[in-house]
């Protein structure tokens, strides 16, 4: 079972993830989310591109375009999470 972190439940409220600063340099974007299992691998995907894997500290550093999204994390028990993200940059806000 895949669990939600606070921090990925706060992002869900701003509605829009902030990826470039005021200067329009790009910055990362950190999905975390807790797994049940300490030995469990998550693999990660944006509209169903693979974007990485983690194992034990369930963290992946990104950088999307600005655009809509929709984030997916799968376990190896095919528990599965998603959730449609939107990605601007500072000067659409």
């Amino acid at each position: 079972m895949i669990f939600v972190s606070n921090d990925f439940k706060s992002m869900r409220q701003n509605d829009f993830l902030n990826v470039t600063n005021f200067y329009e340099n790009v910055n990362e974007v950190i999905f975390k989310l807790a797994h049940h299992s300490l030995e469990g691998t998550v693999y990660w995907y944006l509209d169903s591109k693979y974007i990485g894997k983690t194992e034990t500290f369930h963290e992946l550093a990104v950088s999307p375009k600005p655009g809509k999204y929709l984030l997916t994390a799968v376990d190896k028990s095919g528990n599965e999470l998603r959730e449609q993200i939107e990605v601007k940059s500072a000067s659409q806000n």
